[in-house]
């Protein structure tokens, strides 16, 4: 994560190689990322991972898309080969 009114990295999520597509809930306090693995939710003040979701198609775990509804209460994904 960066601050991007002075380009200064101020935290790193680490874990699985959850990668690739990010996107933060509308309020700011969630971030899922996305990538072969499937998805993880992250709680950014916290820097740590809340659950990890697999891809919605059983045929290919890795997620192309990724992003919360409006109220933030939902996730849509889209994942392919």
């Amino acid at each position: 994560l960066y601050d991007v009114a002075t380009g200064k990295e101020f935290a790193k999520l680490l874990g699985k190689n959850h990668g690739g597509v990010v996107a933060f809930s509308p309020d700011g306090k969630l971030l899922a990322t996305g990538g072969f693995l499937g998805v993880r939710i992250w709680d950014v003040a916290a820097r740590k991972p809340l659950r990890e979701l697999d891809a919605a198609d059983p045929t290919s775990r890795f997620v192309r898309c990724l992003g919360f509804s409006a109220d933030g209460k939902s996730l849509y994904t889209g994942a392919g080969n």
